[in-house]
């Protein structure tokens, strides 16, 4: 018996288009269906559904606390400004694209940065260090990205409540995905951190998952997605499946 799985694939270069513009579309498919697909179509992405979140299901590598220990090194940075990067969508008229049809979530292309009051930057941004894609965040080191456009959001309803406090604590919500290879029988297990939360000094949090709405008007976002959805509203982002 072959099991079931389901695709999500995209109509043109889904590593070069933007994600507000890609048609893209899920269906459930058997595994014959799946390799005859695959070989038809270059950007066809295999969308795994087994996911576990409960801590007590999995176990993290070096790697993993490697990557907490060094989230955990910006506790104590005070916010002094924060910017988005996004596509250039209108290279003759400058307009931004992050707004969503919630208030107070934003979907952002590339990357979040946060200034510090000691000059230093953090760039939050999606990444595929231990799947395509999770979240990824750098201290003080250049952008893997470029040619891009860049929104001062400080002064956003979001954001402004954050400006001059610090980050008081950091939590990172690590899934893990399962792959079943059905022509081999190879069967993979990945660990990945699908959404970061920072505390702050004013006892409020922002919500950050590498996630994003496929289509304008979606009432949900879909993970392990080259995007990112933040928002400072709790209850908004367990709506809206950011978190869970």
């Amino acid at each position: 018996m072959s099991l079931t799985c389901t695709v999500r694939f995209a109509i043109g270069l889904l590593s070069k288009q933007p994600l507000k513009r890609r048609l893209l579309f899920s269906l459930p498919i058997s595994a014959e269906e799946g390799n005859y697909l695959e070989r038809v179509f270059s950007s066809v992405i295999f969308e795994l559904k087994s996911t576990e979140t409960h801590a007590l299901l999995m176990t993290l590598t070096p790697s993993h606390i490697e990557f907490e220990n060094f989230c955990n090194q910006l506790i104590g940075f005070t916010i002094t400004k924060v910017e988005y990067s996004e596509i250039d969508y209108e290279p003759t008229r400058a307009i931004p694209y992050y707004p969503t049809q919630f208030q107070n979530l934003h979907s952002v292309d590339f990357s979040i940065f946060l200034h510090t009051d000691k000059n230093n930057l953090i760039e939050i941004y999606w990444d595929g260090q231990f799947f395509e894609y999770g979240i990824g965040v750098k201290l003080d080191e250049k952008s893997d990205f470029s040619g891009f456009i860049t929104w001062d959001v400080s002064e956003s309803e979001l954001w402004k409540k954050f400006i001059g406090t610090t980050i008081t604590d950091i939590k990172i919500s690590w899934v893990r995905v399962n792959s079943n290879e059905q022509k081999s029988g190879k069967k993979e297990s990945f660990i990945y951190p699908q959404d970061i939360s920072l505390m702050f000094t004013n006892h409020k949090k922002v919500f950050i998952s590498a996630a994003g709405f496929l289509e304008e008007g979606d009432s949900e976002v879909y993970g392990m997605l080259d995007n990112l959805s933040v928002t400072d509203n709790e209850y908004l982002a367990r709506q809206v499946k950011m978190i869970t």
